[in-house]
């Protein structure tokens, strides 16, 4: 587990999360903001790029764990029958609540990509991670080979220093706006209005 996410603090985070995870799945009240919480949970999966079938495969390894566990603890039959139907009830109901998450992810995707507005995604470093199919076509660059490069590479030399300082003196919450220039492939200059929020 070390190996791969990469340090023994990821390690005890994500363990002390899922002992949290665990206590409030068998002592919450199912109310509505126990549902946000959970869907909250299904949104950062969704963020960090953690695709679905690793979060099924990880719901139903803790199903069978707490199974094996309950036959240790409950003697009677009836009693570990009535546990397990409960605990099977209680992971279908967070597997159903994360994969709205997806799903709703999947719409705004689908949304974003059949824009009419140019849309991208920036890291930290002002680099391009994804950007929709009319960006690509108006700039006429499949997304890999944009991917990594900085925007402000993609403006006239004379006005990048614009470019950066709008990217410097953003604020989380608030929208900015730019007008400027990209440069696409053949060299055509195209006049754009940055409008940015960061996302934190």
């Amino acid at each position: 587990t070390r190996r791969v996410l990469g340090s023994d603090e990821v390690v005890h985070r994500l363990r002390k999360t899922l002992r949290d995870w665990m206590t409030t799945f068998f002592l919450d009240a199912r109310d509505d903001d126990y549902f946000r919480r959970r869907y909250r949970i299904g949104q950062i999966h969704v963020e960090i790029g953690l695709a679905q079938m690793y979060v099924f495969a990880a719901m139903n390894g803790i199903r069978d764990r707490l199974g094996h566990a309950a036959l240790e603890q409950f003697p009677d039959r009836a009693g570990l029958e009535r546990f397990l139907a409960a605990l099977h009830r209680g992971i279908d109901v967070e597997l159903a609540v994360l994969s709205d998450s997806y799903l709703e992810a999947d719409k705004l995707r689908d949304v974003v990509e059949r824009a009419p507005e140019m849309i991208h995604s920036l890291d930290l470093e002002g680099r391009f991670v994804e950007l929709n199919r009319t960006e690509q076509e108006a700039l006429g660059y499949a997304p890999a080979e944009l991917r990594g490069t900085r925007m402000a590479d993609l403006v006239p030399e004379a006005r990048r220093e614009e470019v950066r300082h709008h990217l410097d003196r953003l604020v989380p919450d608030r929208y900015t706006i730019l007008e400027t220039q990209f440069v696409a492939r053949a060299g055509r200059p195209l006049d754009v209005e940055i409008s940015s929020s960061p996302r934190v």
